[in-house]
């Protein structure tokens, strides 16, 4: 009876100890959100990968007045070894807004990738990265849609379009990969790579 209050004490220090589910752990530092970029950056360095775009926002003011506002955003993605989770950060206007977890990571997806296989269309950009590491290039536009409603109303849309490039060396084929809305469109292979 002993050792199982031992125990139970013990699950209980830990949990009160452990980082909480809004927060991440970097060198024994912990980043939570509201923390700056800059902050981030100290605690636990460069990201595998930094994605950059702008927003814009539309709020309500005085009746039928709408006002625009430019919102900076930002997502970083972590990857802190073979068998740990990748941790996903998003920051609007340099404020840390929100910390997700993406699936564990492993050095033996890239191989698999290397062909295209592996990849699926609707994949995220997380899962990319983990099956297939950064991108070697990389490029972001704003695209505009008209989608329609009904016979006499269509309404404009924006998407956000990502192609990203792959070169795994003179063997193989490059692989384009194209993202909208974060999501992955389109797989293709190109020329040899170099």
């Amino acid at each position: 009876m002993n050792g199982l209050i031992r125990v139970l004490l013990l699950l209980l220090a830990g949990l009160l100890f452990a980082a909480p589910a809004w927060a991440l752990r970097c060198n024994g530092r912990l980043v939570h959100a509201g923390d700056h970029q800059i902050e981030v950056l100290a605690k636990c360095g460069e990201p595998l990968w930094r994605e950059r775009w702008e927003d814009d926002v539309y709020e309500r003011r005085f009746f039928d007045t709408l006002e625009r506002r430019t919102q900076v955003m930002e997502e970083w993605i972590y990857d802190f070894g073979p068998n740990r989770l990748l941790h996903l950060l998003r920051f609007r206007n340099g404020r840390l807004i929100e910390i997700t977890t993406g699936d564990r990571a492993s050095s033996m997806a890239v191989d698999s990738c290397r062909d295209g296989h592996g990849l699926r269309v609707g994949d995220t950009k997380v899962e990319v990265i983990r099956k297939c590491g950064a991108p070697t290039h990389s490029d972001s536009r704003l695209d505009e849609q008209l989608l329609v409603v009904d016979a006499r109303r269509a309404v404009r849309s924006t998407i956000r379009v990502d192609e990203w490039t792959y070169n795994f060396g003179p063997r193989r084929f490059l692989l384009h990969l194209t993202f909208e809305d974060g999501r992955v469109k389109r797989i293709e292979t190109g020329a040899y790579g170099f």
